[in-house]
């Protein structure tokens, strides 16, 4: 998913990006579209009717889906395009 960029001699310069047709690529941004849609269902309902009784287990989808999120970003700008 990460190539290096190999136009610069020094080896403090390089930096890692994504490269936009890759197939990791291809299959990351469909684990996020699943967490997005996972999201778009559970969280309205979890509000809607389950406020009062959080548990662990849907604190703990919130915090990992958002540091999915956040990671997806770091991702994005990352990726080169051409």
């Amino acid at each position: 998913m990460f190539y290096r960029d190999d136009d610069d001699d020094d080896d403090d310069k390089k930096l890692y990006s994504v490269q936009t047709l890759d197939c990791s690529r291809f299959y990351w941004d469909l684990f996020m579209l699943n967490l997005l849609i996972a999201n778009l269902i559970i969280l309205p309902v979890i509000i809607a009717f389950f406020n009062d009784d959080l548990s662990a287990h849907w604190i703990a989808f919130n915090s990992i889906s958002d540091t999915f999120f956040l990671l997806d970003l770091i991702i994005n700008f990352r990726t080169g395009l051409y």
